[in-house]
C-alpha cells in the first residue's frame, strides 16, 4: 500500500538539522549470537532428519556436531560484516542516506511519497516495510527502504513535508487560508457502518452455533459408541474446546468494534478557526497535533483496525475519532469521503499551525 504524501506535514518539528540513525549493534555480540544460533537450530535439525526419516543417520555424532560448527563459523562472519548502519541526516536544503560505504543525496523538494509494504502470513499481518520515494533528474524515482520503527519514520516523513511547506509561497498560503472562510461539512454514514457490522455479528453468532452444536453432536456419538473413559476424553476436547472455540469467534473483535463505533461521529464540521467532531467542538488554539491513519492505504494491517483521527490538545489529552475501515479491511465499513476530509483537516492544520501527521504504520 503506498501513501502519495499530499499533504502538509508536520509542524512541529523546525531544526535546522535532524539525524535519525539504527542503533549500532556490537560485532562480538553479533558474530557469538548468529553462530551459538545457526550452528544449533542446524544441529537440532540434523537430529530430527535422523530421528523422523533416518536420513544422516550413518553419520558420525562428532560430524553431526562438526557441520553444525563450521556452517556457523562461515555464516557469523558474513552476517556480521553485511549488518551495517544506516544514518540518514536532514538540513534546511538535503536529504542524505548513509549505510555503510553507501552514501545518496537529494535535494528536500525531489521528496514525492512514501510506501509501505504490509507484510502478511496466511493471511495475519506481521509487520511492515518502509520507503521514501524521490524524483530523479532523469524522470525516475529512487525509492530507499527505511530500516527504522513506525514512530522514527513518521518523524522522518514529517520533517520533509514540514521543509517542503516552508517553500510554499506566500500567495498559495493566503488562498488555503480564505478557503475556511465557509464551513465545510462532512457527513459520516454512522448508521450504515453500524448496520454492516451488526450483519457481520449476525454470521459470527451462526457459525459460534454450528460450531457449539458439532461439538455436541460428537460427544453425543462418543457417548453411544464409545467406552467410558474414551467417552470423557472425547467430551473434554470436543466438550470444552468446541464451545470455547465458538465463543471466541463470537467475542473476536466485538469489543473494539463497539468501541469503535461508540466515537464515530456522524459529522464532522471545518471552518477557519475550529473543527467540530459532532457535539465536540475544538478551537484550533486548543489543538497541538492532529494524526490521522492515511487515506491511501487499502489495508491497516490490523485486525479491527478502524481509520482513526487522534487530536492531541495543549495538554497533552488525546481525542480519538473512527471513520470505518479500510477497503480491503471491510468493504462494507468504509466511509468514501475519508480523503477529502483527511485532505481539508490537513490544510486547516496548515493554515492555523499547528502540527499534522499520518500514521504510516
Amino acid at each position: 500500500m503506498s501513501n502519495n504524501d499530499g499533504y502538509f506535514g508536520d509542524a512541529g518539528l523546525s531544526d535546522n538539522i535532524r539525524v535519525f540513525q539504527t542503533k549500532r549493534i556490537n560485532k562480538a555480540v553479533m558474530f557469538i549470537g548468529t553462530f551459538l544460533a545457526t550452528s544449533v537450530l542446524l544441529f537440532l535439525f540434523m537430529v530430527f532428519l535422523s530421528v523422523s526419516y533416518g536420513i544422516v543417520s550413518e553419520i558420525p555424532f562428532f560430524i553431526k556436531i562438526l557441520i553444525p560448527v563450521v556452517i556457523g563459523a562461515i555464516i557469523a562472519p558474513i552476517a556480521t560484516a553485511t549488518n551495517k548502519q544506516t544514518i540518514i541526516t536532514i538540513d534546511e536544503e538535503s536529504f542524505t542516506y548513509v549505510k555503510g560505504d553507501e552514501k545518496e543525496s537529494y535535494l528536500i523538494e525531489q521528496f514525492c511519497g512514501t510506501h509501505v509494504a504490509k507484510n502478511y502470513s496466511n493471511g495475519a499481518y506481521i509487520n511492515s516495510t518502509r520507503y521514501l520515494k524521490f524524483f530523479l533528474p532523469n524522470g525516475n524515482i529512487r525509492v530507499l527502504s527505511i530500516p527504522f520503527d513506525e514512530k522514527e519514520f513518521s518523524d522522518i516523513v514529517s520533517l520533509l513535508n514540514s521543509k517542503q511547506r516552508s517553500a510554499i509561497p506566500d500567495e498559495v498560503k493566503d488562498g488555503i487560508r480564505e478557503s475556511f472562510e465557509k464551513e465545510e461539512r462532512f457527513d459520516i454514514p454512522k448508521d450504515k457502518i453500524s448496520q454492516s457490522y451488526n450483519k457481520s455479528m449476525g454470521i459470527r453468532t451462526k457459525i459460534s452455533v454450528l460450531i457449539t452444536g458439532i461439538s455436541i453432536i460428537v460427544c453425543v456419538v462418543a457417548f453411544i459408541l464409545m467406552d467410558f473413559m474414551y467417552f470423557i476424553a472425547v467430551a473434554l476436547m470436543f466438550g470444552l474446546l468446541g464451545p470455547l472455540l465458538g465463543y471466541v469467534i463470537f467475542a473476536y473483535g466485538r469489543k473494539e468494534t463497539k468501541e469503535a463505533l461508540a466515537i464515530t461521529p456522524s459529522f464532522v464540521l471545518v471552518d477557519s478557526s475550529a473543527v467540530s467532531f459532532e457535539n465536540d467542538r475544538y478551537d484550533s488554539s486548543e489543538i497541538e497535533r492532529i494524526v490521522v491513519s492515511p487515506p491511501a492505504y487499502a489495508s491497516l494491517g490490523k485486525d479491527n483496525a478502524f481509520r482513526i483521527v487522534i487530536l492531541t490538545d495543549r495538554t497533552g489529552i488525546d481525542h480519538k475519532y473512527c471513520f470505518g475501515k479500510a477497503p480491503k479491511d471491510n468493504r462494507n465499513m468504509v466511509y468514501e469521503e475519508y480523503s477529502e476530509l483527511i485532505n481539508e483537516l490537513d490544510a486547516w492544520c496548515f493554515a492555523n499551525n499547528i502540527e499534522f501527521r499520518t500514521d504510516l504504520g
